[in-house]
């Protein structure tokens, strides 16, 4: 199964034809409706949007410059700038809780392209520090930063034994890394709950590719949901009663919402494409996801329609 394979597989079909497209993206500012507002207009992929913790911006990665570099972009609709202009690959970015760093994997160092570690860089997007020890034999990807920001969760993958990624959580900074799940973890983002209890995560363990939430320290693993479709994970809302997720139980991977506890499952998003990497902004107001509904991978932002504080 695709999922299962490195992350630079999951994109290869959609970037593989792609070439470095001009400099520079319209965006729209959001505004309140029932139906998704496409931020970026781009003819190169934007993809892994994350809020910036103050609500104001969205980072991101973009190909627009030949390689995947990491992108800023304002609500309010003013052009997006690029924080990095390496010959590096980033993938994943997350803010840390203060929104002062940005914590991302990239294949900076690496003897392989597209075999990232992680690494912290400033506001700016100037590289700081390497977060995890770096090894040839191990790789990282996905990290995801606790909201009191001390501990670090992100996937490993050893390179000498058969593909499958393990669960790993690290107090920051400069904790020992240890094993929370290596049983059939998918790759697909993973993310803290707003009280930093629990972990949420995607595993196909009963057959097909689930959201499984379980605790920080591996105890309490269950599914979320459990049906013939594929679903893998996506957000909590900043009040920790609702969970967005991806889901193609409608014939097409759509955004779909449910209860922190599994129940109440409805659709989000109908376009009939395919949406990835769904995030809620700090309010909870609004889910940014990324859509290929244009042809190529843009960031929209949908109403979440959730009670907000």
């Amino acid at each position: 199964m695709i999922r299962r394979f490195p992350c630079w597989l999951l994109f290869a079909g959609v970037l593989g034809a792609c070439q470095p497209a001009p400099y520079g993206t319209l965006v729209g500012p959001p505004t309140v409706a029932s139906v998704a507002r496409q931020l970026t207009f781009s003819p190169a992929n934007d993809f892994s949007p994350v809020w910036n913790p103050d609500g104001r911006s969205i980072l991101y990665v973009s190909d627009q410059t030949g390689t995947w570099n990491l992108w800023e972009v304002s609500i309010q609709g003013t052009a997006p700038r690029a924080l990095t202009f390496d010959r590096f690959q980033y993938s994943s970015p997350v803010f840390t809780p203060d929104g002062l760093g940005i914590v991302v994997a990239s294949d900076r160092g690496s003897p392989t392209p597209k075999w990232t570690d992680l690494w912290l860089l400033d506001r700016q997007g100037t590289v700081e520090r390497p977060l995890i020890s770096q090894t040839i034999n191990e790789k990282e990807f996905l990290p995801a930063v606790s909201r009191d920001g001390h501990l670090l969760a992100y996937l490993n993958l050893p390179m000498n034994s058969p593909p499958q990624y393990r669960l790993m959580v690290t107090a920051l900074p400069g904790g020992i890394p240890r094993l929370v799940t290596d049983n059939r973890v998918v790759f697909a983002p993973i993310r803290f709950s707003p009280d930093n209890r629990q972990i949420l995560f995607t595993s196909d363990r009963l057959g097909n590719a689930d959201v499984w939430v379980m605790d920080v320290d591996g105890g309490g693993a269950h599914a979320l949901t459990a049906s013939p479709s594929m679903e893998t994970t996506g957000d909590w809302s900043p009040d920790g009663s609702t969970i967005v997720f991806v889901s193609n139980q409608s014939g097409t991977d759509e955004l779909w919402l449910m209860d922190a506890h599994g129940q109440n499952r409805r659709q989000l998003t109908r376009a009939g494409a395919i949406a990835s990497s769904p995030a809620f902004s700090p309010d909870g107001a609004w889910v940014v996801y990324t859509s290929n509904r244009t042809g190529t991978q843009d960031l929209w932002v949908i109403p979440s329609g959730i009670p907000t504080r």
